[in-house]
Formats: C-alpha cells, structure tokens, sequence
C-alpha cells in the first residue's frame, strides 16, 4: 500500500505540466515585451521636420521660411533648440570650373518654435519667421533656408534633425515657394 501512497498521481502530473507551461509563458512574454518595447524602438523619437522658403517681393528683399514639426513617435519630444539658418548661394566661377558656386551664412541665425518646449506624441506644429536678406547681388543664384532641431535627451550626445528648402535670389510676379522633407541625422 505504500507504494502506491508515493507514486505520483495523475493529478500531480497535470499540476507540474501546468506549473511548466505557465514558466514558460512568462519567459516567452517577457522576451515579446523586450523585444517590443526595447529592441523594437516603440518609444523612440520620431519626427517629420519640414521647410519652406519664400522670397517675398517687398523692398528690400524678405525671405518668409516656414517651418512644419510632427512628432511621429509615441513619447512626447522635449525640444533643446530650434533655429533656422539663411544661406547665399553665390556664383564663383574659376578657370578650372566656370560653374562652381560657394555659400555663405547671411546674418545670425534665428530661434523658430519659441513657444514650444515640448510637443506631445502625434502632434503637428508650425512657425514662421521673416529674413531681411541683401539687396541683389550679380552673383548671388538662390538663398538656402536650413532648420535644425535639437532635442532633449537622458543620455549623452544629441538628437538631431535638420530640412532645407532653396528658393531663387529672382523674385517673379507670382512668390517662388520650394519646400524640402527633413531627414534625422
């Protein structure tokens, strides 16, 4: 009788078989999670930065740059900095290369999004600034309008993302408008 008494049941099977499948459902959810969450970048900063430049043809001449953030990611985006950069883009012609051109910086660069610390996950924000660019010049060809943004982050180095538009120097009847798409670097 007591032979039987110590042989396990099919009753204790079942419990250890269970115990067992429920482990290793744990294990299993718990590499899903990692792998979701962690290796799957869900929570990552994502986001779609888009510029536009216009010459308006006042006076003296006035470049309109408007500047479109979306924050594609899921977290919200705690911005650092945010500034637009104009360029001139001058004809510089050589012997050895009759169509080569340089750039060079017009003015100090101007702060865009101002009210904007943050943008919450899914949310799309604009801004515009106005440029005093120089009078015309013979040679310079076109202005390049460079957005730069810079956010936040808990370790070190820097998030960036960076979209530019070139618009002619040649103000016509109608305003010259070129966008471009940003890309993170």
């Amino acid at each position: 009788m007591q032979a039987a008494a110590s042989a396990p049941s099919w009753k204790d099977w079942a419990d250890a078989a269970a115990s067992a499948a429920q482990a290793l459902a744990i294990v299993i959810g718990g590499a899903w999670a990692y792998f979701k969450f962690v290796k799957g970048r869900t929570f990552a900063k994502r986001v779609e930065l888009a510029v536009t430049a216009t010459v308006l043809p006042t006076r003296r001449p006035t470049l309109k740059v408007r500047a479109t953030l979306r924050n594609a990611g899921l977290s919200k985006l705690p911005l650092r900095i945010q500034v637009v950069t104009v360029y001139g883009i001058y004809a510089a012609p050589t012997s050895a290369n009759p169509i080569a051109m340089r750039e060079a910086q017009l003015g100090k660069r101007k702060r865009i999004f101002k009210a904007h610390k943050w943008i919450e996950a899914q949310e799309t924000v604009s801004d515009e600034i106005l440029c005093l660019v120089p009078a015309r010049d013979e040679e310079l060809l076109a202005f390049r309008a460079e957005c730069t943004i810079f956010a936040r982050r808990r370790k070190p180095g820097a998030l960036t993302w960076t979209a530019s538009a070139v618009v002619p120097a040649e103000v016509e009847a109608s305003d010259q408008a070129i966008s471009s798409m940003g890309v993170a670097k």
